[in-house]
């Protein structure tokens, strides 16, 4: 879960550094990893770890 919250920190730096150069694929790649990250957190969250 940690290793995810420090990816969605470095994909939010990316984001916003895509945003103050307007380079659109920069922000569109880094929109669709932000909101992939945060869909497995929701999950994992959700559905916690395996029963092993």
């Amino acid at each position: 879960m940690v290793m995810y919250v420090v990816l969605v920190i470095g994909v939010v730096c990316w984001l916003v550094y895509g945003i103050f150069l307007k380079e659109i694929p920069l922000i569109l790649a880094n929109s669709v990893t932000l909101m992939l990250c945060l869909i497995i957190i929701g999950m994992k969250a959700v559905y916690g770890k395996n029963p092993d």
